[in-house]
């Protein structure tokens, strides 16, 4: 088993900062400022999503989700 290929698929401890942050209703931006992300990265903020560590947090947050029963039509 390859650490290095396990650990590529995981978010790093920034990012789950991040995200909490931008799951309490910060922006973006502001999240990665307080995560602890330098200034450059936090004005392209886009490219967060891209990283596949945040990627696979938000798809495994999908999947409880929608174990969970929750789904479009019981939110709304």
């Amino acid at each position: 088993m390859d650490l290095a290929k396990i650990r590529r698929n995981r978010p790093t401890h920034k990012q789950i900062k991040a995200l909490q942050y931008i799951k309490e209703g910060n922006s973006v931006r502001k999240s990665l400022l307080k995560a602890g992300y330098a200034q450059k990265t936090a004005d392209e903020s886009t490219a967060f999503f891209k990283y596949k560590g945040v990627q696979n947090y938000l798809l495994g947050l999908r999947e409880y989700v929608t174990n969970e029963g929750l789904n479009n039509q019981k939110i709304a």
